[in-house]
């Protein structure tokens, strides 16, 4: 009798770099990668975690810069069978510590660039082995992970990697409250890489340029496609418009995923009517709402290329393709293959066809679990008839009769004034829809009459320089009296994610709205 396949994702690279070991796979600036040499890569890695005693499951943790030494030392991690941490480089030292802590990490990664903030939490660190700490480069309190690779051997290890077996903890992006852990299997992973790569049309020829944190999920949206094909990839250090736009004209890049706010930058740029993005065959938005205004100015400069993304960590997605952007701008499409979706109404009820509710989904490629809360784990699930398993999105939105999906706004940030519902995304569209805003977003403060009123914050064009009160008068008169603003605030910036997404929170805080 065969055996049942269990070829995951590390496995899957283990093919491409024998059949293809010449191919370039890998490169940021001057430093390129073959197949064949990022396979002998990961492969010492995998040799150094096991000669350091892990096990399968033991969990690894990253905290480094956008590099190639950390997408070849994290997938060596996953091929070695290990549960990997990859940890935000904004969040604070403390921040960093807590969660360290609360994955159970064994190991840590680290590099030149983050070695110093590690070296102020290391006594925190409870978790991490004695000597557990490495970096590349002499680092104080470190082990140099150059020379714990030089020692290991770059032959194909002999570690059996299973479907079902924990592959990492993605910890949130905390935009409502603090981070938590996400945990995956290996088949969620490679699910989630088929599943991308078959709308974006992602294959072995497929160029794929990142320009967010590798540690990030939005990047991986990306990452895993590209890898699973066979095809090459190009890390930015950090984002700028120039040397973005440099990159896909010198390396021709096909495919890249920006949120929003990446894209806004490049329209703006005096660099990009002179750059030939002819090369672009798919460019992926996702992590927070783009403006139908700003989706139809990247379809007229580069052609039906746009692509957007709705999802969240847990699990769950839909897509909308170039073709059905240009019918449906204001929806983010459908689910992707494999998936169900559900309206849920107040009653956690399907809701009927056209109304507003919770967005839920079911599919392959969705969370294990909280990592060590049970609680709020089922606090995420509604199961349906059947007994499946849908994980909520705290999210609101409504399907139109052709499936699509139309995001209202976050139930979170939903707010409640004089009774009334009242969703920011509405009062959003009214302000980026005045010809000096670039961005707008909008959040709920404590009210004594109506117990909370919508305030805005904007950033302006360019020299642009209207008064807050004319932008508010602007607004107001477009808007319902129950949404009408209660001030408008300019800012050179929003508070923001790694992927983009304004941390809401903060704003409620700014001594303008007290």
């Amino acid at each position: 009798m065969l055996d049942i396949p269990q070829n995951t994702l590390p496995d899957i690279w283990s093919y491409h770099a024998c059949l293809a070991p010449a191919k370039r796979a890998i490169a940021s600036g001057d430093e390129v990668l073959t197949w064949g040499e990022f396979g002998a890569q990961m492969n010492r890695m995998v040799h150094a975690l096991t000669g350091l005693g892990l096990r399968k499951g033991d969990r690894v943790a990253f905290v480094m810069s956008n590099t190639v030494e950390h997408l070849v030392l994290l997938c060596g991690a996953m091929k070695a069978g290990a549960c990997v941490v990859p940890l935000s480089t904004l969040l604070a030292p403390e921040q960093i510590a807590g969660l360290i802590n609360d994955s159970g990490a064994l190991w840590l990664f680290t590099d030149p660039g983050f070695a110093g903030v590690i070296r102020t939490i290391r006594e925190r660190l409870v978790t991490v082995r004695p000597g557990g700490v490495f970096s590349s480069g002499d680092e104080e309190g470190c082990g140099s992970t150059e020379a714990l690779l030089a020692q290991a051997s770059s032959a194909e290890p002999g570690v059996a990697l299973h479907l079902d077996d924990l592959m990492n903890i993605s910890y949130s992006s905390g935009t409502t409250g603090l981070p938590k852990g996400v945990a995956y299997s290996h088949r969620a992973r490679q699910i989630m890489g088929l599943t991308y790569a078959i709308p974006m049309k992602f294959g072995p020829t497929a160029r794929t340029l990142l320009t967010t944190p590798i540690y990030s999920n939005g990047t991986w949206i990306t990452l895993w496609p590209a890898l699973l094909s066979g095809g090459e990839i190009e890390i930015m250090p950090s984002f700028a418009v120039g040397p973005c736009l440099e990159l896909i004209e010198a390396r021709r890049i096909t495919h890249t995923f920006m949120v929003p706010t990446q894209y806004i930058r490049i329209l703006e740029d005096p660099a990009f009517r002179r750059a030939d993005l002819g090369s672009l065959r798919m460019c992926l938005t996702a992590g927070s709402a783009m403006g139908t205004d700003v989706k139809r100015r990247i379809q007229d400069q580069l052609g039906p290329c746009l692509h957007e993304l709705y999802g969240y960590s847990e699990g769950g997605a839909t897509i909308i393709t170039p073709e059905e952007m240009a019918e449906r701008p204001a929806s983010v499409g459908r689910p992707n293959p494999g998936f169900d979706i559900r309206i849920l109404d107040q009653h956690d009820r399907d809701a009927p066809r056209g109304e507003a509710g919770e967005i839920a989904f079911y599919g392959g490629w969705a969370m294990r679990g909280y990592h060590g809360n049970r609680e709020q784990t089922e606090a995420a699930i509604w199961r349906d008839q059947r007994g499946r398993t849908f994980i909520r999105s705290g999210d609101v939105g409504r399907l139109d009769a052709d499936g699509y999906l139309y995001v209202v706004d976050r139930k979170k940030d939903m707010i409640i004034s004089g009774g009334f519902n009242i969703y920011p995304s509405d009062i959003e569209a009214v302000l980026s829809a005045h010809p000096d805003v670039i961005e707008a977003t909008v959040v709920g403060v404590p009210h004594p009459t109506w117990g909370e009123t919508p305030v805005g914050f904007v950033i302006l064009r360019g020299d642009a320089a209207p008064e807050s009160e004319a932008l508010k008068a602007w607004a107001n008169e477009r808007l319902a009296k129950t949404q009408r603003l209660a001030k408008v605030v300019p800012l050179d910036e929003f508070p923001r994610n790694a992927l983009g997404k304004v941390v809401k929170r903060e704003l409620r805080d700014r001594p303008e709205i007290k």
